[in-house]
């Protein structure tokens, strides 16, 4: 089972500002930038609830000196990964692109055509004849 997120920053219709949240504390922190990239600075992830959707960000260290911000969307078992910056670049007008990018490349679920077809495939396997598929079996009797 995936860890869940110790914190989230999520868009509040109620407040009408991004909140960041602790998964232990029920208090909210309003997002300001005098707080927010230090934040950053000294964790290693978190996830996003906005506007445009979700996702989560992980941190991951280069060899360069230099740590990169990433940010994945997972969808039907399938996962999207996207370079979201350096701890700089981490503004609530960037996750939310990040968040509607993210949201475009999901994979769509198969389509009832897709299951369909692997259907029929599997019946001719089993069954050997194409008649049988077309038009079941014993149709001439």
């Amino acid at each position: 089972m995936p860890k869940s997120a110790s914190y989230t920053l999520r868009w509040s219709e109620e407040h009408e500002r991004y909140e960041l949240q602790a998964q232990e504390n029920t208090a909210n922190r309003p997002l300001q930038e005098d707080w927010w990239f230090a934040w950053l600075a000294e964790h290693s992830s978190f996830s996003f609830q906005g506007k445009q959707g979700h996702l989560s960000l992980l941190k991951e260290p280069r060899a360069r000196g230099a740590d990169y911000w990433y940010a994945y969307r997972s969808l039907n078992r399938r996962t999207v990964k996207q370079y979201a910056g350096r701890t700089i670049d981490l503004t609530a007008a960037r996750l939310e692109e990040l968040a509607r990018a993210l949201a475009s490349k999901a994979p769509a679920p198969a389509s009832l055509a897709h299951c369909a077809r692997t259907l029929t495939r599997a019946t001719r396997c089993r069954s050997g004849a194409a008649s049988d598929l077309a038009f079941g079996p014993g149709w001439l009797r």
